[in-house]
């Protein structure tokens, strides 16, 4: 299972995103570093923000998450092994983040 992605690295979806379309010609190398170097330069609350959705988002992972909880014993002496499932979500990493981001208002 994929790890969640942290603060700099929502950051750097979206802004690599941006400055894409502004330098397509621009290496892969020169784009990290100018985002990294904004990320830098960025305010506590700019960085709160990616912060709370880097949270956000593996708290809806765990709740996504089969995660076995027991084996559980019970008085009558019979013991079950339980599993828990959300099965009411279907959305992925991606789809959280494109419902935050709206990079389709950066193209137009």
């Amino acid at each position: 299972m994929p790890k969640t992605p942290n603060a700099f690295i929502l950051y750097r979806r979206e802004k690599q995103f941006l400055l894409r379309q502004n330098y397509p010609k621009m290496s892969q190398r020169k784009l990290s570093g100018m985002v990294s170097r904004m990320w830098r330069n960025e305010s506590p609350i700019i960085r709160g923000k990616y912060e709370s959705i880097s949270l956000m988002l593996a708290i809806n992972k765990n709740r996504n998450t089969r995660r076995s909880v027991g084996p559980m014993d019970f008085e009558n002496g019979s013991t079950h092994f339980f599993v828990l499932e959300n099965c009411s979500s279907t959305s992925n990493d991606d789809e959280f983040i494109n419902s935050i981001f709206d990079f389709d208002a950066y193209t137009q």
